[in-house]
């Protein structure tokens, strides 16, 4: 090998390296908080909706976060959320490019987000205790129900099979045309409208409680611990 490859081939072996024991000190420790019954459950950052529910005031007070912490937190969210947004505006402008430059840049934008996510996420674990972390992931299975078990992260944690998640991903199909349907009728009476989206909500939970295993359910009531109420409130201000 020529003497002149030697320092440049040295400094890559050792970006390499770092940026793996970045990776796998992340995981260790975000693994290492979130279990359930002996199994680790890891919502993913690049599903972005857990930090967006850590945003939500009910879900910080159920953690008794201080006012240090929320704003810090909040500060966190608001910041991924704009980036995220920049990133995919500019993902969006690739539509009219040829295929390779279109490739190309869509490559730089993913290399872009990945680090935003895994920092973030870094950022965010480190913000909690762990036993806020448990019960981060508690409030956020309840709050989604059934749609939690469609995401890939949750999917592996239970060990769903192939055929449980498709089943799961017919009822939450059906449930959504459900409401496309109970949106047309525009019902005049807002309590009979309420009645009729609990029943589909109802109905999905419990078809989907069905498809899991005995040991999957218990798994998940594990997980979601003692109940809590989620209140929806508008998303902070951009």
């Amino acid at each position: 090998m020529r003497r002149h490859l030697i320092p440049k081939l040295t400094k890559f072996l050792c970006l390499s390296i770092a940026a793996m024991t970045s990776v796998v000190a992340f995981a260790q420790h975000s693994t290492k908080s979130i279990t359930a019954d002996g199994g680790a459950l890891r919502l993913l950052i690049r599903e972005g909706a857990p930090l967006f529910h850590a945003q939500n005031e009910s879900v910080q007070k159920e953690l008794g976060v201080d006012e240090e912490t929320r704003r810090k937190l909040n500060e966190l969210l608001l910041s991924f959320g704009k980036e995220s947004d920049q990133i995919q505006a500019e993902q969006a402008k690739l539509s009219g490019l040829p295929e390779g430059e279109r490739r190309v840049k869509s490559d730089e934008l993913g290399k872009r987000r990945g680090p935003l996510e895994l920092e973030t996420s870094k950022q965010f674990y480190s913000l909690l205790t762990e036993e806020q972390i448990v019960r981060f992931h508690g409030t956020f299975l309840q709050a989604r129900g059934a749609e939690a078990l469609l995401r890939t992260d949750v999917k592996r944690w239970l060990g769903l099979s192939e055929n449980q998640s498709k089943q799961l991903a017919d009822f939450e199909l059906a449930y959504r045309r459900g409401k496309e349907e109970l949106y047309k009728m525009k019902l005049s009476d807002s309590q009979e409208n309420g009645r009729r989206l609990r029943g589909l909500r109802e109905d999905r939970e419990r078809k989907a409680l069905e498809v899991l295993t005995d040991e999957q359910r218990e798994k998940l009531a594990k997980a979601k611990g003692a109940p809590f109420e989620f209140q929806p409130v508008p998303p902070l201000k951009q």
